[in-house]
């Protein structure tokens, strides 16, 4: 009796620093925290649907599209998840009508698609941040209309570089972890601890048991 008292300490002693242990690996755990990932690049596409006269054009549908460019050729990945898209340019006599205006674009590769009177004018442009403005001149004939796009920078300062091309994916871009600090590693790590503890705790377990037999 006293030889098994003695092992039934052992193993009490064991699962005390087997909760300990457990205890520490889940503090490390909760109190580990992912890095901050910077938000994503944003900008603003806007601009005007005029006639020939330079009289604006309200009611004009102004749906905005992802581009990917594969081998060179570009092609329409699905529509660009953005707030009002599509949407209608306004009307009214203002100096403001025509205009339309997409606000938290990421950075990229867009097809600013046109609808009105019947006919549908596309224009493919590259925003790199700040305002980007595409202004649409459309002839009563429905010929293909004279477009203009002005990039304006977030900056003023220092020389203006040349749009450039950056594809944009149908489905968002997960953003980059630095290190181990991603919680679903610090999770299936201590998961992996939890098991390996269980298991040596069941092992000793089972051989106390075993002698006692």
């Amino acid at each position: 009796m006293p030889r098994t008292g003695k092992k039934l300490r052992a193993v009490v002693i064991l699962l005390i620093i087997l909760a300990v242990l457990l205890l520490s690996a889940f503090s490390a755990a909760a109190s580990a925290k992912a890095t901050p990932v910077p938000p994503a690049q944003t900008c603003a596409i806007n601009g005007r649907v005029v006639d020939t006269q330079g009289n604006g054009i309200g009611g004009a549908k102004i749906t905005l599209y992802n581009m990917t460019i594969i081998d060179g050729k570009t092609f329409d990945t699905g529509l660009t998840t953005v707030d009002r898209n599509p949407q209608y340019t306004s009307g009214g006599d203002s100096a403001n009508a025509g205009s339309y205006q997409f606000t938290g674009v990421p950075v990229g590769t867009y097809d600013i698609m046109v609808d009105v009177n019947g006919m549908r004018y596309p224009e493919i442009v590259h925003a790199t941040g700040g305002t980007l403005t595409t202004d649409f001149v459309i002839s009563p004939s429905g010929n293909q209309p004279r477009i203009s796009t002005t990039p304006v920078p977030t900056s003023t300062t220092g020389p203006t570089e040349d749009p450039i091309v950056t594809v944009i994916p149908a489905g968002p871009t997960p953003g980059e972890k630095q290190g181990n600090d991603d919680p679903v590693i610090l999770r299936v790590t201590f998961g992996i601890l939890v098991a390996l503890h269980f298991i040596a705790a069941c092992i000793v377990v089972w051989l106390v048991l075993s002698r006692r037999v």
